[in-house]
Formats: structure tokens, sequence, C-alpha cells
């Protein structure tokens, strides 16, 4: 009895406060929500940094294999002799670290990894997993051995050195490199006729919203015209494509716009991508298939609606080069990922679909009293506790699309706001069956 009392006090309470205030509404809510912006390397200078380090994920890919169709696999003539052996062969090689969101594409953690105090990669900082994988072939290239299961010259992150840096590790930052051919920098890597010796790649650097910060991590996020996407410290040699790649929902995005230019050999550049000024075509990447065909790509325009960027799960980048070259180094750097972007908050429309209605009050039932939680977080007023305060703001915004339209903002909120005293009575409505049933609950 005591329990149905305070509850009716709670439910008064919160409907007086919607009548003396209006119904509140949705506002935009911006903020960083990833930044891959710190010195993730512990001791600059040692420790394994590797992508995937130690872990047991099986030798990256196919030596003596024939990707051309020249019906030639460089299987050496004797496995015994060592001249022989001592290379990949005179043909086709194959590595990949295959396209995983379970399995992070960062290198381990310095205290897992058995390299003393020596140091390593620190996975403890905001922003250090992230996800993806790595792909290179090779064509009529006579190569060394991989060492240590990597056959590309490097797949690192990098402790790089600041204009002016010295010693200090204080000097330097992190920068995600992948090398896949470098033979003017490791002539000895490259041994034999080099003439035809080709070589196409991609990559993809992803990361998920779990690992989101500043809040982000537990409630819906949505791209409006003040989002962005930010990359900065960037150098390339041959590179291709740089594209930033999306998830909404379940569905993978990439942009249609590279940087432009790209930076070139030795350069630092900062890009800023706004969302709603790109283009965003449909990614399927699979475990061993993840090349994304720029050319077949059927690209989609959010400004016209035709892809609704409203739930944001992860966001990344996507670099290849399809063109196979010949005879030039092929790598890529990049450091400073950065996305600022709209945590929803004060939306009642818990389940995005459109309309406030019963299926947004059975989400904040199944949530009752509990801090709210993916997929569609049901603490309304993003206040830590899924209660009677969210109740009030669904019944005000009952009915409608959630939120307020022509917020000062920017937010890309849909919908009006009811007029005060209906939005009250539907908040009157709600509560008081929410009371009822606790009263029942109890008898």
């Amino acid at each position: 009895m005591k329990r149905s009392v305070f509850v009716r006090f709670l439910a008064t309470a919160a409907l007086s406060a919607t009548w003396a205030v209006g119904p509140p509404s949705a506002y935009a809510d911006s903020r960083i929500i990833m930044d891959y912006d710190n010195d993730y390397i512990v001791n600059y200078n040692q420790g394994e940094r590797s992508y995937r380090s130690h872990r047991l994920y099986g030798l990256p890919g196919q030596q003596f294999t024939d990707l051309d169709g020249d019906l030639q696999d460089g299987t050496p003539l004797d496995p015994n002799d060592p001249n022989e052996t001592a290379y990949i062969g005179n043909d086709d090689s194959h590595y990949i670290l295959n396209f995983s969101l379970t399995d992070p594409l960062n290198p381990d953690d310095y205290h897992t990894i058995s390299f003393g105090d020596e140091g390593g990669y620190d996975t403890s900082l905001p922003g250090a997993v992230f996800y993806g994988d790595i792909e290179a072939n090779f064509y009529n290239v006579n190569a060394r051995a991989p060492h240590n299961g990597n056959h590309w010259s490097q797949g690192t992150v990098q402790a790089e050195s600041q204009a002016g840096g010295g010693p200090d590790p204080d000097d330097y930052f992190s920068t995600l490199s992948f090398f896949s051919y470098w033979k003017e920098a490791n002539p000895l890597n490259f041994p034999g006729d080099q003439s035809d010796d080709v070589n196409d790649w991609a990559a993809t650097f992803i990361w998920i919203q779990e690992d989101f910060f500043n809040g982000a991590n537990d409630r819906r996020l949505e791209f409006d015209p003040n989002s962005y996407i930010k990359v900065r410290s960037i150098r390339d040699w041959n590179v291709e494509h740089a594209r930033p790649v999306i998830r909404n929902g379940d569905q993978f995005y990439v942009a249609d716009r590279d940087w432009d230019p790209l930076p070139g050999t030795w350069a630092v550049l900062e890009t800023v991508f706004n969302p709603f000024d790109l283009n965003w075509a449909e990614y399927n990447p699979a475990a061993t298939d993840f090349n994304f065909d720029q050319d077949a790509a059927t690209y989609l325009d959010p400004a016209l609606g035709e892809v609704v960027l409203d739930n944001i799960t992860a966001v990344g980048m996507y670099f290849d080069r399809d063109t196979a070259d010949t005879n030039t180094p092929h790598a890529m750097k990049f450091s400073d990922f950065e996305v600022f972007a709209n945590v929803v908050t004060h939306n009642a429309d818990v389940n995005n679909d459109g309309n406030v209605d019963i299926g947004d009050m059975a989400a904040i039932g199944a949530q009752w009293k509990t801090p709210g939680h993916l997929p569609f977080n049901a603490d309304v007023n993003d206040d830590g506790l899924v209660d009677i305060a969210d109740m009030a703001l669904m019944g005000a915004q009952w009915g409608t699309p959630g939120g307020q339209s022509g917020d000062s903002s920017g937010a890309s909120f849909r919908g009006a706001v009811v007029p005060t005293p209906i939005a009250a009575m539907s908040g009157a409505g709600l509560i008081g069956a929410l009371a009822l049933r606790r009263r029942r609950d109890h008898a």
C-alpha cells in the first residue's frame, strides 16, 4: 500500500512538472564519440605493436600460389634446397588478416605479451581497441619468406616522432600504419627480377559502439548537419582510395569520396568530412572478402532521404589500391581519427520507429529502474535511470514522431510537439496506468 502511494506521488510530481513547463523536447546533445588520439605506445621504441600481435589466428595467407592465372605458382623444385626455400617462389602470394568485429585488429596489450618491461601497446586508453582487416596480393614477387607470419613490410601501430621530437617518449604520438610493398626501403626483401612485380591491397580500421566514449556507448547515435569525421596527420605512398566507413544499425556503408587530394609522401593533412555532404554505398565485408568495389557501388544521398543515418554503431576508415602497381612503394599512415555525432536524448521514440506509442511504453517497462541499454535506451532524459520522469516525457510526446522539429542546433529530430494540455493528459493516462499496475502487483 505504501509503495502505491509513493508511485502515485511520483506520478503527480511528474505530471505537475509537465503542466508547469510544457512538454520537454529532444535537443541536440552532440559530442566527440570516438577519438584515436593518445600515445598508445609504452616505451616508444620497444615491445610488440603488430596488428593482432601474437594471437593464434594462423598464418595469414598463402605462399606458392597462382593469383594471376599464368599457371605458375613458384613452388621450389627442391624443397630441401635452402637457396630455393629461403624465398617465396617466383610467382604469387596472398596474405590476409581476416575481417572481424570480435577479434580486435589492434596489437595485444603489453601486459599480456611476454616482453617483460620493454613496453608495447596499451589497450586501456580510450580508442585503443579497434577492429577490421588487412589483405595484400603479390604477383610475380620473389620475396623473402614472412617474418613472424607477416609478409608485408609493416603492419603496426608506430611511435611517430613529432616535429622537433627527440628520444623523450613525450615527443611521440601513435600512427596506424600499413606498408604492403616497400621494396625501395628494403631491397634485400625483393631480390631477383623486379620488372613485373606488382601488388594490390585493402585495409579497414573500425571502432565499434561498445568502445565509444563520452557516454556514446549505450545510447542511440545519429549524424546531423553538425556532425563530422576528421582524420589528421596522414601520409600515403600510392594509396588509391581512402574513405570513411560507418555502420548504421547492422549495415555498413562506405562514402563516395576520398581525401582530395590524398596527402602524398611525407605530407601531413587534416581532412574533415560532413556525413551529410557524402553519399554512401552499402558495404558487406566478409571474413576473407572485404574489398570494396567503388566502381560497381550504388551511392545513396542522405540529404534526399535515400539513406537515414540515425543509428550509428561503428565508424572507421577504408583504404585500398585496386590497380596493381609495379615497382613503387605501397604504404599508408594515419592518426587522430575523430568522430563528432549527436547522442539522442529527450526523444521518447525509444524504438526509433517514427512514432511515440505503445512500443516505446513497452521498452520503458522492460528497462524500468535500470540505467537503460542498447539497442534502444529507454532512459529518455539521460539521467541514468529509467523511471517516472521518462514516462512523463513519453506522455508529453505521445502520438508524435518524438522530439521537436526545427531544433535550433540543427539536429535531425523529426515531428512536432503536441499542445501542452493534450500532452499532459497523455502523460497522466500513462503514469496512472503504471501506478495502477504497481498497486495490483502489490495487492
